[in-house]
């Protein structure tokens, strides 16, 4: 994800940290899921 698009999109410096922390944790083939999982709620 470029985080010049997230600006674009106004989403701010604590959204793209966010994003950038849940991308980071979920590996790559499971990302589609973990997007999932957060859409639902957080995952404990």
């Amino acid at each position: 994800m470029d985080s010049g698009y997230l600006l674009g999109i106004g989403l701010t410096d604590e959204h793209i940290e966010l994003a950038a922390a849940i991308q980071g944790f979920a590996d790559r083939n499971l990302s589609r899921r973990c997007a999932r999982r957060c859409e639902a709620g957080p995952v404990t």
